[in-house]
């Protein structure tokens, strides 16, 4: 499930909703975090952010254990955070790639 995208002229850029289904609920001492992602009223999912560069994924960051409502609920500071890793990740591999 695509949160965001993002195309600049030669990369794209995708937040996208994906199955984490090895949640730990140890923090919820009340049970009302999983009851609800067990009804389906909350959904649970790993974030990924990837740079893609001629239909090549070039750069990638994960965040596991996200529980909203809906996907787009994803908090934009982690937004942010997933996507300036994967950037970073995506410049190291143009750089190790220009130098072959």
């Amino acid at each position: 499930m695509a949160i965001r995208t993002f195309k600049t002229k030669n990369f794209i850029i995708a937040i996208t909703a994906e199955v984490d289904d090895d949640l730990d609920y140890s923090w919820d001492e009340t049970g009302e975090v999983e009851a609800k992602v067990a009804s389906g009223k909350w959904l649970s999912f790993a974030a990924r952010a990837s740079v893609w560069f001629r239909g090549v994924r070039i750069g990638e960051d994960w965040l596991f254990g996200c529980i909203y409502e809906r996907e787009q609920d994803l908090d934009r500071g982690y937004q942010r955070d997933l996507v300036r890793e994967a950037i970073r990740e995506a410049r190291a591999f143009l750089e190790s790639a220009a130098a072959v």
